[in-house]
């Protein structure tokens, strides 16, 4: 028998859409198939009968169910001819019968197995009679027979499959039939049935890594065939919805070091739905626990906006939002909240101590405004959202500020109901972005943009800002050079009208950039199942994008600031023609890896178009991030910024004695212990300081420092964020703050003075007496503004750690007032190894 092999068909996979939405159809998905039911061509045999040689000749072809449709010759006269092929695991057993229409008839039938030399023939007619077990047959067909499978595939958001199909098949020609495929995929399982007329597939995999394998039953007539173990690609198919996990570690400051965020709510919200709104089941929350730790797992559906949102009373929000997060992803948030300054409210104006913020024309209804202004250059940890607004637009930001407003009763007021003007420090490192919208006007006009919480992006004000002088007078046009270049001569505010509150941002919109892909795999270069999630970090421009979740089959695209042509400056800096750089981070589990510096693209281009091609970024231990010793020394000086009384004899920008933690809240995450990787050292008398700290991604420098004045106590203190390890000697300015004291006597529940304490501003310290050693000393951070208390009710809750043993956390305590002349009232402390309660009283100095 002769076999007569068939060129081999090649597969075309399809891979999935790593930002598609639920719902849309993917591109047609092609798996190669090699049947081993043969396909018979041709058989031929002579017989030999006592009349002489008889030879017999057959030629088969398939109709398009499959069955057999043959023709035959007898001696070249012609035959009708029947024919059947069927295989079992023991092989393919044909049988062939041939009859002429002569008188007599000739009559011949063959039977045997494809691939076996000798088969059964018989015959009798004109020449006599034959019959032998063991004829030789020659036989032309194809073995294997290649095939393939093909489907269009439609997942809706319950991770149901729809959609068409067709089965080809080298027996018989394609069907015009539409086939149909119904399925379902979840995280561990995929079940397909798909079916053309008489041709069915069947298929059954549990997921294994980045393929699901299991039996596919295919029926294509004449085969029936199993194979055992067929693996189809995770990314062909991937899930339209499931669970991502959400988790991180949150810190706030306390006396200048990092304590849990204890308590802090987390709320995940996700729109299931497609509707824009999040009701219901789409929203989950959670608290950090006493290490300032949480983790929550949503469900999410691709394509779907998701908001991460991080709450605690008197702390500046962090909000986080994508535009999808791929079922199984994690996503990684640690944050350090930054505690919201009390504004002075007074008919119907509200003034920050330190002059940041202003609003004037609020309500009568406010009783209560806290806020705080952030430099994007320094703090893009705490920018809300992307750095892009809804119309596409990349954002490059002058400075933003997180403002909320409480009424009598306490409840938040977002609408003011009327319009009311907003005034905003912008930081003098950031000078250089400024511009005039509208040229010849007599002021100098800027875009103001919101945050709005319910969709997780920025919204362009209806109506521009402008410029004001530390007076709040306009500046006029001819002082933007002098602005730009630094050269002006004192405080530079942006200032618009508002009918509602929130975070607003002072942003320039750069209408193209650009978009880079890559893949990420292991160390043995095969990519990696997902679950992972990835950040662009700008290098040369402030701003990121991200976290993106890295899709099933490794790939990842991201959309980032491009690189300037000659005469553009796009990041605003003052250099044109730069050509910028970003750094990706991909958190993968519990570890964090970093690539780059990669150079953006000059020419315009999306994920959807044009992208740029990183390559493949491997995750190895070469790569990965782990905590590094770094050498950061620098000076700690007075920044001239002063509220309440300023401090005497001390000019800005000289040198203050203090307190400085340096800290990396990665590295902290990393560590075994919460605060095990700060390092902290009091400066020498000018203010000069060195640390040696470990460090991942950045490092986070905090000073701090009391001095006397003449109505109390003056506290120091200032916070700023370095990206990566400083190169050379940095200046942390510190605010002054004349906020006077309050002196705390504490009494346990029968009645024994145990302890005292010092409220200077919004700290607090604390020293209780042997009735509860472990806490000798102890430092705490209040939780919200401490302020003259001015209503009974909870004044201060904060966290509370042992500085003897590493700052660790214990408990948390709650001062309530039951009395205001003389203030007094109760407390405790509870969570953590600590429980105590008692009663305290306080005298106040300063204001």
């Amino acid at each position: 028998m002769k076999l007569i092999s068939r060129v081999q068909m090649a597969a075309s996979v399809a891979a999935g859409c790593m930002f598609g939405a639920p719902d849309l159809r993917a591109a047609e998905l092609s798996y190669p198939l090699q049947l081993q039911t043969p396909k018979l061509e041709s058989l031929s045999t002579s017989l030999s009968p006592t009349g002489g040689t008889v030879v017999v000749q057959i030629q088969v072809r398939y109709d398009a169910k499959g069955g057999i449709v043959c023709t035959g010759l007898v001696d070249n006269l012609a035959a009708t001819c029947k024919g059947t092929l069927k295989t079992t695991p023991a092989g393919s057993a044909y049988k062939f019968s041939l009859r002429t229409a002569t008188t007599p008839p000739s009559v011949v039938s063959l039977a045997g197995t494809v691939g076996q030399p000798l088969g059964l023939c018989s015959y009798s007619g004109p020449r006599g009679r034959f019959l032998s077990s063991s004829n030789a047959v020659s036989i032309t067909a194809t073995q294997p027979v290649p095939a393939t499978l093909k489907f269009s595939p439609l997942t809706s958001d319950k991770n149901l499959i729809a959609g068409t199909a067709k089965m080809n098949a080298g027996y018989s020609p394609d069907l015009a039939i539409a086939g149909t495929v119904k399925g379902k995929v979840t995280s561990n399982s995929l079940s397909l049935q798909i079916k053309q007329d008489k041709r069915i597939a069947l298929y059954n995999g549990q997921r294994q890594g980045s393929t699901y394998v299991g039996p596919l039953r295919v029926t294509i007539p004449p085969a029936k065939e199993t194979f055992s173990n067929f693996a189809l690609p995770v990314p062909d198919l991937p899930l339209a919805s499931g669970s991502a996990t959400f988790r991180g570690a949150l810190m706030t400051i306390s006396n200048q070091l990092p304590v849990p965020a204890v308590g802090a709510v987390v709320t995940v919200r996700t729109d299931l739905n497609g509707d824009g709104k999040f009701v219901g089941r789409e929203i989950l929350r959670t608290v950090a626990n006493a290490q300032g730790r949480y983790e929550l797992k949503a469900a999410v559906v691709r394509g779907r906006t998701v908001l991460l949102e991080i709450r605690s009373p008197g702390l500046a929000d962090v909000l986080v939002s994508s535009e999808s997060v791929l079922p199984g992803a994690v996503i990684v948030k640690n944050a350090t909240l930054q505690p919201l300054g009390t504004l002075t409210v007074a008919g119907g104006r509200a003034e920050a101590k330190d002059g940041s913020i202003l609003l004037d024309g609020l309500p009568d209804e406010i009783e209560s405004v806290q806020g705080r202004v952030f430099n994007p250059r320094t703090e893009i940890g705490q920018f809300p959202g992307q750095f892009a607004d809804n119309a596409g637009n990349k954002l490059i930001s002058s400075v933003f500020a997180a403002i909320e407003a409480t009424d009598g009763a306490g409840r938040l007021v977002t609408n003011l109901g009327s319009t009311a003007t907003l005034c905003l420090k912008v930081p003098q490192d950031c000078w250089v972005t400024m511009g005039d919208l509208s040229p010849g006007n007599g002021k100098l006009d800027v875009p103001l943009y919101y945050y709005d919480e319910e969709t997780g992006q920025w919204v362009r004000h209806s109506s521009d800002g402008w410029l004001e002088d530390a007076g709040h007078q306009v500046i006029a046009e001819d002082s933007l050079a002098s602005i730009r270049n630094g050269s002006y001569v004192g405080e530079v505010f942006v200032a618009g009208k508002i009918t509602h509150l929130s975070w607003w941002n002072l942003d320039w919109p750069v209408s193209t950039h650009a978009a880079i892909r890559g893949l990420i795999v292991d160390g043995d270069g095969h990519p990696i199942p997902g679950g992972a999630s990835l950040t662009a970090v700008g290098l040369s421009y402030s701003g990121m994008s991200g976290p993106e979740t890295v899709a099933e089959d490794g790939s990842f695209c991201v959309e980032i600031m491009r690189s300037e042509g000659t005469g553009e400056d796009l990041d605003r800096d003052g250099h044109d023609g730069e050509t910028h750089q970003v750094q990706l981070k991909v958190q993968s589990g519990t570890n964090l890896y970093s690539f780059g510096p990669f150079a953006s693209p000059v020419l315009a281009s999306t994920c959807g178009t044009g992208s740029s091609n990183v390559g493949p970024l491997m995750l190895t231990a070469a790569a990965q991030l782990r905590p590094t010793n770094c050498l950061v020394s620098g000076q700690v000086v007075y920044s001239g910024i002063a509220s309440g009384a300023s401090p005497t004899n001390l000019a800005a920008g000289t040198g203050v004695r203090s307190t400085v933690v340096a800290f990396d809240p990665d590295a902290l995450d990393a560590a075994a212990s919460t605060c095990s990787n700060c390092l902290s050292t009091l400066t020498d008398p000018l203010g000069r300081f060195t640390l040696d700290v470990p460090i991942i991604s950045g490092v986070t420098i905090t000073a701090y420092a009391t001095r006397q004045s003449s109505s109390g106590n003056g506290v120091f203190a200032g916070t700023m964020n370095v990206v990566g390890c400083p190169n050379g000697a940095v200046t942390v300015p510190v605010d002054y703050h004349d906020l006077g004291q309050f002196l705390v006597t504490f009494e346990n529940s029968r009645g024994d003075f145990i302890g005292t304490g010092v409220v200077i501003g919004e700290a607090i310290q604390v020293t209780l007496y042997p009735s509860f050693p472990t806490l000798t000393p102890a430092y705490v951070g209040s939780r919200n503004s401490a302020g003259v208390p001015t209503q009974p009710g909870t004044w201060l809750s904060f966290p509370m750690g042992d500085v003897s043993n590493g700052f660790v956390y214990v408990g948390s305590i709650t001062i309530t007032i039951t009395t205001l002349s003389p203030v007094g009232g109760t407390w405790k402390i509870e969570g953590g190894s600590a429980r105590l309660s008692g009663r305290w009283s306080a005298a106040f100095s300063g204001e």
